[in-house]
C-alpha cells in the first residue's frame, strides 16, 4: 500500500513538472505564435493592453500582445483548429523551438458540431475561395489584404471588426471570405507570399489593411473605400461595413454620379424634343 501511494504520489508530481514545461514555453511568446501553435481561439476579450483568449482546453492571457499567464492544459503543440498549409508555421522564441508542422487544411475550419448555421472560415487562396464560391451558386469573394504580425491598422481591424457577429454574418451569408496575408516577421512559405505579391499587383493593391470584391471567376468587382467620411458613422465596424455594403452596392448598379450623368442626359434630351 505505501508502494502504490509513493508511486502515484511521483507520476502526480512528474505530470505537473511537465505542465510547468510546457507553461514556460508559452510564456513571453507572441501573439501571433499563440495563433499559429493552438490555432485561433474560440472567442476573444481584449481591453486596452491586455487580451484573454479562450481554448477548449483553457484560456491565454496576453499583456501589450505577450502571453503573461495560462489557465488550463496546452500541450503538444497541436493546434486546436485545422491549420492550412499557407498559414504561417509556428514562430519560435529565442531559445525555445516550437514544432508545429502545417497541414492542409485550413486554421479557420468550421466546427459542425457547434454551430446550427452555416459557419464562418477563411479561405487563404484564391483557388479555394473559387472553389466554395461554386458550390454557393456563385457567390462573390470579399478578400482581405493583410499584415497580421506587423500592421498595427490590421491588428486594430482583427480585434474590433472581424471577430464581430456583423462581419461573420456577411462571410456566412453574403461572400466567401478570402485572407491574403503577407507575414514579415513569422515565417511563412513562399507559396502564400508569391499569392500575396501577385493578387495584390492584379487588383492594385498599394497598402493594408484594404479589401477588394472579386466575382466567381476573380475579376475585379468593386473596392470598398475604408476611408471615406460617411453620415451616420460612430465606430470602426460600421465604417467597415458600411464602406464593402457601399461598394457592393454602387458596382453592382448605378452610383451617385451615374444616376446624375443619366439625369442630366434624359433632360436634355426631353429639352430639345419640347423644343421642337
Amino acid at each position: 500500500m505505501k508502494f502504490s501511494v509513493t508511486v502515484s504520489f511521483l507520476l502526480a508530481a512528474l505530470l505537473a513538472l511537465s505542465s510547468a514545461g510546457h507553461a514556460d514555453e508559452i510564456v513571453g511568446m507572441e501573439r501571433a505564435a499563440v495563433v499559429a501553435q493552438f490555432g485561433e481561439p474560440s472567442s476573444a476579450l481584449k481591453s486596452s493592453s491586455k487580451e484573454v483568449l479562450n481554448y477548449a482546453q483553457g484560456k491565454i492571457v496576453l499583456v501589450q500582445g505577450k502571453v503573461s499567464s495560462i489557465e488550463g492544459t496546452f500541450s503538444g503543440g497541436q493546434p486546436t483548429e485545422k491549420r492550412s498549409a499557407e498559414s504561417p508555421v509556428s514562430v519560435t522564441q529565442p531559445v525555445t523551438v516550437v514544432k508545429a508542422p502545417p497541414s492542409t487544411q485550413s486554421s479557420e475550419a468550421p466546427d459542425m458540431s457547434r454551430r446550427s448555421v452555416e459557419p464562418f472560415w477563411w479561405s487563404h487562396t484564391l483557388a479555394d475561395a473559387q472553389s466554395r464560391s461554386a458550390k454557393k451558386d456563385g457567390r462573390k469573394i470579399l478578400a482581405l489584404f493583410t499584415g497580421p504580425d506587423w500592421c498595427g491598422p490590421c491588428q486594430q481591424l482583427e480585434a474590433e471588426v472581424l471577430v464581430t457577429d456583423e462581419f461573420k454574418r456577411l462571410g456566412r451569408k453574403q461572400f466567401i471570405p478570402l485572407k491574403v496575408a503577407l507575414y514579415m516577421n513569422s515565417p511563412q512559405s513562399p507559396q502564400a507570399k508569391a499569392e500575396y505579391h501577385k493578387l495584390s499587383q492584379e487588383y492594385g493593391v498599394e497598402g493594408v489593411p484594404n479589401f477588394v470584391i472579386l466575382n466567381p471567376d476573380g475579376s475585379l468587382f468593386a473596392k470598398p473605400d475604408l476611408f471615406k467620411r460617411r453620415k451616420g458613422v460612430s465606430n470602426y465596424t460600421e465604417q467597415v461595413m458600411a464602406a464593402i455594403l457601399e461598394a457592393e452596392e454602387d458596382a453592382g448598379g448605378m452610383n451617385l454620379y451615374m444616376k446624375i450623368g443619366l439625369g442630366v442626359v434624359l433632360s436634355g434630351v426631353a429639352f430639345v424634343v419640347l423644343k421642337r
